[in-house]
């Protein structure tokens, strides 16, 4: 197995996750963006897009290659999901902590 095509696998399966990562609702919403609008079977494909190169490494001969791209896949979804976004829109407010002051409190009687 040449270090060549784990790079390469690895480097295919780092792309599929950050595209996963540039569309996750939930990370878009903490981080005050907007939502984006994606079909299932896009995510799917992006999925299997981080997958297909496992399968390929798997059957080109050993699992000494397979190992090395889980560590190293593991390693960059890690450091992709620990990046924040360069734009990040003013955070909304959360509920909760104070209560809206009576009118009687407010009038100072």
């Amino acid at each position: 197995m040449s270090i060549l095509t784990m790079v390469a696998a690895v480097a295919a399966s780092t792309a599929a996750l950050a595209y996963l990562a540039l569309g996750n609702a939930k990370r878009r919403r903490v981080f005050g963006l907007p939502p984006l609008e994606r079909k299932a079977w896009q995510t799917w494909l992006a999925i299997a897009g981080v997958l297909a190169p496992a399968v390929f490494l798997l059957n080109s001969g050993g699992g000494a290659g397979f190992v090395v791209w889980c560590g190293a896949v593991s390693v960059t979804g890690w450091g992709l999901a620990a990046m924040t976004p360069t734009k990040p829109i003013v955070p909304r407010r959360r509920n909760g902590g104070g209560t809206k002051p009576d009118a009687a409190q407010s009038s100072g009687a």
